[in-house]
């Protein structure tokens, strides 16, 4: 768990090919079918999107914030989590290939994230 948080650490940014392939290597070993299809089902109705998958880091993004804005966390704080793992991800792209961020982003997570604005701001 402590590669994931690294990634999504706004000040970290730093991702080390050590904490990359263990978290790739710790998405690769969450089967989706392990999620529960209800809580996949309530979040892609609630966030509004489709293709969720629990293999991408994004997922967990989109759950955390989901619970957080539930909570009574404001939209401007749930924003600022957003923005910044958005800026990390964009620096990892910057630094990695498209072959090797796809692996470990997925190719919907832009899409996923805008979605998440949304419903953010709408909440």
């Amino acid at each position: 768990m402590l590669n994931v948080a690294i990634l999504i650490i706004p000040e970290g940014c730093a991702f080390g090919s050590f904490e990359l392939l263990n978290l790739h290597h710790y998405m690769d070993s969450i089967q989706t079918n392990s999620i529960n299809r209800r809580l996949l089902s309530l979040l892609e109705t609630e966030i509004g999107t489709n293709g969720l998958d629990f293999k991408y880091i994004e997922a967990y993004v989109i759950l955390i914030t989901y619970v957080l804005r539930k909570m009574g966390v404001t939209k401007t704080e749930c924003k600022q989590f957003i923005n910044s793992f958005a800026d990390c991800t964009n620096e990892l792209r910057v630094q990695m290939s498209p072959n090797v961020c796809n692996q470990i982003l997925g190719t919907q997570q832009r899409a996923h994230l805008l979605k998440l604005q949304e419903f953010i701001s709408n909440s």
